[in-house]
């Protein structure tokens, strides 16, 4: 959604502000808000599913990351050149740190 679509449905609503004064609002509260809701987020399960695909961008390969839970809940994800056993630490440890609990068990495609 746009900011001009936003502005649009503030109008709609009788609420009358620029495109731009939404920009500012998300710049000046948007950060905040975001915290809030990552740390009302439901706790991660206790299996997770990691994939690896390769996706292209502009005419050039990257390989795309993602964890999520049983759930289905994404827990993060990662867009990187690289495909070799230090970017799938990193992808890991990254994972690790953004959640509070450790996985019980962790599910992946053969990853090699």
């Amino acid at each position: 959604m746009s900011l001009r679509d936003i502005e649009e449905l503030l109008f709609e609503r009788g609420v009358i502000v620029s495109y731009e004064t939404v920009r500012r609002w998300c710049d000046k509260f948007g950060a905040g808000f975001a915290h809030r809701v990552k740390a009302a987020r439901r706790k991660p399960g206790t299996t997770w599913h990691l994939d690896e695909v390769f996706v292209t961008l502009r005419g050039e390969p990257y390989l795309l990351w993602r964890a999520v839970d049983q759930h289905g809940a994404e827990l993060d994800i990662l867009l990187q050149k690289r495909r070799d056993k230090a970017a799938a630490k990193r992808f890991f440890k990254r994972v690790l740190a953004s959640c509070p609990e450790a996985p019980h068990k962790i599910v992946t495609d053969q990853l090699a």
